[in-house]
């Protein structure tokens, strides 16, 4: 059953919660977003990342809620996705089965923020998430270098779980963090 919701954050933008759903729109975004950051490489061209989101992100929907914050033009600047546990997550085809000290795991992914929106909104977006999701949980990602390095200055809970590797135009490197960390850290934020 999709499931759709709005909350406005302040006067310019609100965020937007839909669940079990596929936006089109949004793997267009997260394509664009990569595709266009000056670090990040690809061997293919934006045509051909588009669709392979696309097709990626149809098989995740019924298991996926994405968060997207838009601005007033209704113009999307910031989203992810956050996938509930099952065997075809991204982060175990990408970085093959770690072992995770939990029963109860979802993946943070794609991640796209245009570079006028503040991180500010990240970690509200990050705030909105957790309270889908038990203090039990626990989180994977694989993030870039350069956001991991971001989030590791902010003594963000995020562990490193092995080296990095070379996926989706970027050095990524795979984490994890129990979900009742990242609400102590928000709290404190």
């Amino acid at each position: 059953m999709t499931e759709s919701s709005t909350i406005a954050l302040n006067d310019n933008y609100s965020l937007v919660v839909t669940k079990s759903f596929f936006q089109p729109e949004i793997s267009e975004f997260v394509a664009d977003v990569y595709f266009k950051q000056t670090n990040f490489k690809f061997c293919q061209d934006i045509n051909e990342l588009t669709i392979t989101m696309v097709k990626e992100d149809l098989e995740l929907a019924p298991k996926s809620t994405v968060f997207s914050i838009y601005n007033t033009d209704k113009v999307c600047q910031l989203t992810a996705r956050l996938i509930a546990n099952n065997l075809n997550l991204p982060f175990y085809r990408v970085f093959g089965s770690k072992k995770i000290p939990s029963l109860e795991i979802y993946e943070f992914a794609r991640y796209a923020s245009t570079k006028k929106l503040s991180f500010v909104y990240t970690l509200r977006l990050f705030e909105n998430m957790l309270t889908y999701i038990s203090s039990n949980a626990i989180i994977v990602a694989g993030i870039d270098s350069s956001l991991y390095n971001k989030f590791c200055r902010l003594d963000f809970p995020f562990q490193k779980i092995s080296e990095p590797i070379f996926y989706l135009g970027s050095m990524t490197i795979p984490v994890f963090a129990e979900v009742k960390d990242i609400k102590t850290w928000l709290k404190q934020h």
